[in-house]
């Protein structure tokens, strides 16, 4: 912690620059907050979904019908409590493109196999009794801004009304459930999808069934032995958990989850390494502290004093040699005679050739 107050103050040495590269950081996390809430929305309500339910669809698809007598057959095995069919509608309300959770549902089962619904009494009393009549959860009527006596239009790109007629609900009621439950739903009878419908379903045909069991541990069980009884028949099923149908349902555009993890690492990655660049530049760039040593000797150019050329190098005569020799035969050091004129140092400069001694000195 000792060399902290030196590293802080280095970092915002360039205010600039560690600036951006914090932004950066902070935009990075803001994409991965905002993919991670988009990942959580498509898989909403996959956690809560019934341990007790299980689904039956299409062996081949999930957009292929099955048949309406099914549901007899289903209720006489033993362990199931109650048996609902449901229809996808794909509606839409006015100008949107992105459809509803709008679903074709019997009003005389649903209640028995989704328990944890909230609708007030007078109100599914009202909606059983309205063949144009649909229950829509909070969420959805807060967003739309719809209450319970509301006429609604929708538009559906799957079943096209008779002619001179239109897709009209009445808001009978709006239900209630508990956190973790799509409230965003939108319910209306499947007697007035098959009456108003000008390419009705074929008849006798619904989309799946939801069955609600006794016992949760024998969901496998149950699974296996639902699609034994429909298996080499002209609609053979697939039955599988609540969670796993509504996760299928949920990744029919693509496996949104690991999509949004594959970008949200990405987006990490990338800014982390503009961050480690910026950084590292940073630690990179020598710090200089006090002043650069300048020479106290100003160019001739800049003090305009004249300019002469340096004089000629000194040249030894060789009378002025003199060949070293040794001054004893025990001793081996010699000597070197060499003229005081030959090689002139400052000092011996008069002053009459200051001048001249300035022209030799290095700016």
């Amino acid at each position: 912690m000792k060399y902290f107050p030196l590293v802080w103050k280095n970092v915002w040495r360039r205010k600039f620059r560690t600036t951006f590269t914090l932004l950066s950081i902070f935009i990075a996390f803001v994409l991965f907050g905002v993919l991670m809430t988009i990942r959580t929305a498509f898989s909403y309500g996959v956690d809560v979904a019934g341990l007790d339910r299980l689904v039956l669809i299409n062996k081949v698809t999930l957009i292929m019908p099955l048949p309406f007598s099914y549901q007899a057959e289903i209720e006489r095995v033993p362990g199931v409590e109650a048996v609902a069919h449901q229809s996808w509608f794909n509606g839409m309300y006015r100008d949107q493109t992105t459809p509803l959770t709008t679903i074709a549902i019997d009003p005389a089962t649903w209640p028995r196999v989704y328990t944890e619904i909230i609708v007030p009494p007078e109100q599914w009393k009202a909606f059983a009794g309205d063949r144009q009549g649909a229950i829509v959860g909070r969420d959805l009527a807060e967003q739309m801004e719809w209450k319970v006596g509301d006429r609604v239009p929708l538009r559906s790109t799957l079943y096209q009304p008779k002619p001179g007629s239109g897709w009209e609900f009445n808001i009978d009621g709006i239900f209630d459930a508990p956190d973790g439950v799509d409230k965003t739903q939108f319910f209306f009878q499947y007697d007035y999808l098959v009456e108003n419908s000008s390419s009705p379903p074929q008849k006798g045909l619904v989309g799946w069934y939801v069955v609600r069991i006794a016992d949760p541990s024998q969901a496998v069980t149950l699974s296996r032995k639902f699609d034994e009884m429909f298996a080499n028949s002209r609609f053979e099923t697939r039955t599988t958990t609540e969670k796993g149908f509504v996760e299928g349902f949920a990744t029919q555009v693509g496996d949104i989850g690991t999509i949004m993890v594959a970008i949200s690492s990405v987006v990490l990655f990338m800014f982390g390494l503009v961050a480690a660049s910026t950084m590292s530049q940073s630690g990179r760039r020598p710090i200089v502290t006090g002043s650069l040593p300048t020479s106290t000797r100003r160019p001739s150019s800049i003090t305009n004093e004249p300019t002469t050329p340096p004089p000629a190098p000194a040249t030894i005569s060789p009378a002025s040699r003199k060949v070293p020799t040794a001054t004893s035969a025990s001793s081996s050091r010699a000597t070197l005679t060499v003229p005081r004129n030959v090689y002139p140092s400052s000092r011996a400069c008069s002053r009459a050739a200051s001048a001249s001694c300035r022209g030799r000195a290095s700016p």
